[in-house]
């Protein structure tokens, strides 16, 4: 009967798309926060409803991300390549002008 619906209020859950851009396997996010591969794959293929938030912690500390950018498209694989060649210098520099976008609104 293909995928459930969205409901209208429901952010869409980029949990596959993430794992797929860290390399991730399902096995391994499974073991990391304490549950089957069933559901894993289950998230990933959105066949489940979203998770609780206690698993949507467990799976964004176990990825290094926030929950908030689990429900984000992340970057291509170039962007996240180029991302963690920068030195603590060049982190601290771009955190910078991220804030600076952030204060005036995104313009």
């Amino acid at each position: 009967m293909g995928r459930p619906r969205k409901k209208k209020s429901e952010r869409i859950f980029y949990l596959s798309e993430w794992m797929d851009r860290l390399r991730v396997k399902p096995v391994d996010l499974a073991r990391g926060i304490k549950v089957t591969e069933t559901y894993v794959s289950e998230m990933r293929s959105r066949r489940k409803g979203q998770p609780s938030p206690d698993v949507l912690l467990d799976i964004s500390e176990f990825l290094g991300l926030s929950v908030n950018d689990l429900f984000t498209k992340p970057p291509d694989r170039g962007t996240i390549e180029a991302a963690q060649a920068l030195n603590p210098r060049e982190i601290a520099a771009l955190g910078r002008l991220i804030e600076r976008i952030d204060r005036r609104g995104g313009k």
